[in-house]
């Protein structure tokens, strides 16, 4: 009798319950083996590999929702360069003080106010940035002038709003005896650039 009919007799020897319970603990061996050796590691990968599947999920999201906003990011890019045209067009070159000293004048007579004496202060100028061919520097000019109360408002909101960059600096209001004219003392701080000659 070779093995495989002695596996048979013995196999029919055996009451049936009890065929059942050795199946079932040969499937359950089948199935720990199966889990531990083969499953485990697998699952162990798996879990390894999660936080980086949820990043990655939540960087996809986000390029999505980036995606979705990039024509708001093109029109603000746009918007962007029509202001940086705007600034660089009221910034003036040092060679064009002249101008820009004209400009205070004529916007001082416009509003009625009455300059006594303008002077560029070259020596408290203040270097500002280095912009590849150019350098910026805030210019103070001293300006005394001459006017009422509204004179001086509308003097200043035209200086501050007109299409020359300029700023406020030192402001003081002196009385001289007459309550409708008084004389001013200011400082405006002019942004003009030189080229850098290499």
């Amino acid at each position: 009798m070779n093995i495989q009919d002695q596996i048979a007799a013995w196999i029919n020897a055996i009451d049936e319950k009890q065929r059942y319970a050795i199946l079932a603990g040969i499937l359950f061996s089948f199935f720990l083996v199966d889990y531990f050796v083969l499953m485990n590691p697998q699952l162990a990968a798996l879990s390894k590999i999660n936080p980086q599947i949820k990043i990655l999920e939540e960087n996809l999201n986000k390029a999505a929702e980036d995606m979705g906003k990039i024509e708001v990011y093109k029109k603000e890019v746009e918007r962007m360069r029509v202001d940086v045209g705007r600034i660089n067009q009221s910034v003036r070159a040092r060679s064009e003080l002249p101008t820009l000293l004209e400009h205070i004048s004529v916007t001082a007579n416009q509003s009625g106010v009455v300059i006594d004496q303008m002077t560029p202060d070259m020596e408290k100028q203040k270097s500002l940035l280095k912009d590849g061919n150019r350098e910026y520097f805030m210019l103070p000019i001293q300006v005394k002038l001459r006017g009422n109360y509204h004179d001086f408002g509308r003097f200043i909101n035209r200086i501050e709003t007109g299409d020359v960059y300029l700023g406020m600096g030192e402001f003081a209001v002196v009385g001289d005896g007459d309550s409708a004219r008084h004389a001013c003392r200011l400082v405006l701080k002019a942004v003009v650039y030189e080229e850098i000659v290499r």
